[in-house]
């Protein structure tokens, strides 16, 4: 499932929350990959995500966040001459967020995946973004 981590921070310190869909089908992000030859005659595979400005609901914990395409963008976004018009942040309804340890930090933790820590915190979010305060 993809998904992805952004850290607040509080007077508590930082807090990292973890956030996927409302309805815990695969996020699509937009994103770039290349091919090519080092100057050495190594191959060299790389990529990015896109960002954009961040909808109500990330926009409390970072200011940017993953393009998040929506399954009827996918053709857009693969095949269009000019595909900028699906480069938008997604509906706040279509994620949902909760504040896990800071455990994922560490490297047997993020092989295990995330632990959630507070779930209602964050579906609260998600029900108010604009009355969310950490």
């Amino acid at each position: 499932r993809l998904r992805f981590l952004r850290v607040a921070e509080d007077a508590a310190g930082k807090i990292p929350y973890y956030i996927t869909s409302a309805d815990e089908t695969l996020l699509a992000f937009a994103g770039l990959w290349d091919n090519r030859r080092t100057p050495d005659g190594e191959r060299l595979t790389t990529f990015t995500i896109i960002t954009t400005t961040p909808n109500e609901l990330v926009a409390r914990l970072r200011d940017r966040m993953p393009v998040t395409l929506d399954p009827a963008d996918y053709r857009t976004w693969r095949q269009a001459d000019d595909p900028r018009s699906v480069l938008k942040a997604p509906p706040v309804e279509m994620l949902q967020c909760y504040a896990v340890s800071s455990r994922v930090n560490g490297p047997e933790e993020r092989r295990a995946g995330p632990h959630r820590a507070s779930p209602v915190m964050c579906r609260a979010m998600k029900a108010s973004a604009r009355s969310f305060s950490y």
